[in-house]
C-alpha cells in the first residue's frame, strides 16, 4: 500500500481586511447660524462616506443623514432641512434613499440661517412620543426570536444587548419609555423589547457607537432596518457589515431602535459645543420640588 505525497503548502496568515474608508474624506453637516465663526467650528457632525452610488463612488444615505441633524436640532422633523450653502438657498432635494455625496452640507431649522438651539447630549434630548419620523416603521414580526446573532448570525457567542444602554436608565425613566415595555414587569430598561441578540464583538463597537441601526429601502420598496457603519473606526468591519438585514428585531422595538440612534449620534455634538464659543443649546433641568 502506497501512500501518498503532497508537496507541503506554506501556512498564510490571515490577510489585512479593507481600510478604504480611513481613506476617505467625512461628509460634514455645518451649523448656519454663526458665519462670524470658521466652519471648522460649526460642524455638528460627519459620517463616512458608506454608503455606493450607482457610479461607483461613495457617500451616505440622505434620510440617515437629515434625520440624524433632525435629532440634533430638537427633533426638527417637520422643519429641518439640507442645504449645499450658508444662506439655504441650494437646498437639497432627491430621493429619501439617495445618497449624498459633496463634502460639505448645511443643515437649517426653518428657511434662513438662524441660531437655531441644538440638544448638546443624550441626556438632554426629549423622546418624540408620537412624534418618530414615519420613515422609521415597526419591524417586521419574526415567528421565532433567533438565538443567533442579530447582524452576523453566528450562535455564540452571544450577548443579550441593549438598544438603550443601561446606563441611561434616568433618561429612560425621565422620559416614559416604560411606556413602550410589553405587560406587567416589563417596563424596566432591560425589558425584552429593548433587547437585540448580538455577537460579543458586535456588540462592542455597538456600543461603542460604530454603527447604528436604521431603516433603509431597497427594490421591495418596503423599509427594513439595516446595519449602518458611523465611524471611520470601523473601517475594517465595513466592507461585511454595513446595510446588512438586521434579525430578532420585535415589533413593538421601534421607539428603542429610535432612541438609539438618537443615543449614537448626539455624542458628536460635544466637539461644536466644547468649542469655548457661544452656543443655543435645549438642556433639561429637573424641578426638585416634585
Amino acid at each position: 500500500m502506497t501512500t501518498a505525497h503532497f508537496p507541503p503548502q506554506p501556512f498564510q496568515a490571515s490577510p489585512l481586511p479593507s481600510t478604504e474608508l480611513c481613506l476617505q474624506d467625512d461628509i460634514r453637516f455645518l451649523h448656519p447660524g454663526y458665519p462670524g465663526y470658521p466652519a471648522p467650528l460649526n460642524v455638528l457632525l460627519r459620517l463616512p462616506r458608506v454608503d455606493r452610488t450607482s457610479t461607483g463612488t461613495f457617500g451616505v444615505h440622505y434620510r440617515t443623514a437629515l434625520i440624524a441633524c433632525q435629532i440634533i436640532g430638537n427633533n426638527a422633523f417637520d422643519t429641518g432641512r439640507l442645504a449645499l450653502d450658508d444662506k439655504g438657498q441650494r437646498l437639497v432635494h432627491g430621493s429619501p434613499d439617495g445618497i449624498l455625496e459633496e463634502s460639505v452640507y448645511y443643515f437649517f431649522v426653518d428657511d434662513y440661517p438662524s441660531q437655531y438651539a441644538v440638544v448638546p447630549s443624550f441626556q438632554d434630548w426629549e423622546f418624540p412620543h408620537d412624534r418618530i419620523p414615519d420613515s422609521w416603521p415597526k419591524p417586521s414580526p419574526s415567528a421565532i426570536r433567533e438565538t443567533r446573532c442579530g447582524l452576523t448570525n453566528f450562535s455564540s457567542p452571544l450577548h443579550e444587548a441593549l438598544l438603550v444602554p443601561g446606563r441611561e436608565w434616568s433618561w429612560y425613566d425621565m422620559n416614559g419609555m416604560r411606556l413602550y415595555g410589553l405587560g406587567a414587569g416589563q417596563n424596566e430598561i432591560d425589558n425584552e423589547v429593548n433587547t437585540i441578540p448580538l455577537k460579543s464583538d458586535v456588540h462592542d463597537i455597538f456600543d461603542n457607537r460604530w454603527f447604528a441601526i436604521v431603516p433603509k429601502t431597497a427594490d421591495s420598496g418596503t423599509p427594513q432596518y439595516v446595519s449602518h457603519i458611523l465611524s471611520p473606526s470601523a473601517a475594517e468591519f465595513w466592507p461585511s457589515q454595513h446595510n446588512i438585514l438586521i434579525k430578532s428585531l420585535y415589533p413593538d422595538s421601534r421607539p428603542y431602535l429610535f432612541a438609539r440612534f438618537a443615543w449614537a449620534i448626539l455624542l458628536q455634538v460635544k466637539d461644536f459645543i466644547c468649542e469655548g464659543l457661544e452656543r443655543r443649546v435645549v438642556q433639561v433641568c429637573m424641578d426638585k420640588d416634585l
